[in-house]
């Protein structure tokens, strides 16, 4: 899994409980330096060409996790600066509809308001465990729309990942800042298929 990640070579990976990844991934740095940033905090970890400026847990409520990933970019760069990562409880006796309302209260409040997340968040991905058709997705940060119905490539399913018929990893941004492209991948181990965000055509 890690050399097909790195063969990727993506400018930012982020991996959601990682479990052995960043050890290996930190093994090959050594062996074969980058210069990419890596940082794990929890159960995010986070492989990067540019600098991470900043990691900060801004809901923990149980199950429900999100992290702020705050990446050095340039004034006008394509690539995000802020990333929001979502890990979302997979337990099937859990409410989906409650915890996307718990996920929204909490990023709300880390941010001081609705408003300003949606001002500083440029980009919002992860684990929701939850269907496209699902009210509560569009009260996560009110004006963000699933990225996938914008300009997603390929059926989309991320669960199971051997075959990939649900869709329930979600990548989500404003309408001023929807990537160029998403597809899935199989990243050949794990739980669920990857997302791969493009911000510029191939």
């Amino acid at each position: 899994m890690v050399d097909q990640l790195v063969a990727m070579d993506a400018d930012v990976a982020v991996i959601v409980n990682p479990g052995w990844i960043p050890i290996t991934w930190r093994a090959v740095e050594s062996a074969h330096p980058t210069g990419r940033f890596l940082r794990r905090v929890g159960r995010f970890f986070v492989v990067s060409r540019t600098a991470i400026r900043s990691m900060r847990r801004i809901v923990a409520k149980g199950e429900i996790q999100a992290m702020e990933i705050t990446l050095e970019t340039e004034d006008g760069a394509l690539l995000p600066r802020t990333i929001v990562v979502v890990d979302l409880p997979s337990d099937l006796a859990v409410n989906r509809s409650e915890s996307l309302r718990n996920l929204a209260a909490g990023i709300s409040t880390a941010f001081g308001s609705a408003e300003e997340a949606r001002s500083r968040i440029d980009l919002l991905v992860g684990d929701l465990n939850t269907t496209p058709r699902t009210p509560e997705l569009g009260l996560i940060i009110p004006g963000f729309n699933d990225v996938f119905t914008k300009v997603g490539r390929g059926w989309g399913g991320t669960w199971p990942r051997d075959r990939g018929w649900l869709r329930i990893d979600f990548a989500l941004a404003p309408q001023d800042r929807v990537p160029a492209s998403v597809e899935t991948f199989d990243p050949g181990g794990g739980g669920h298929r990857g997302l791969v965000i493009r911000y510029r055509r191939p």
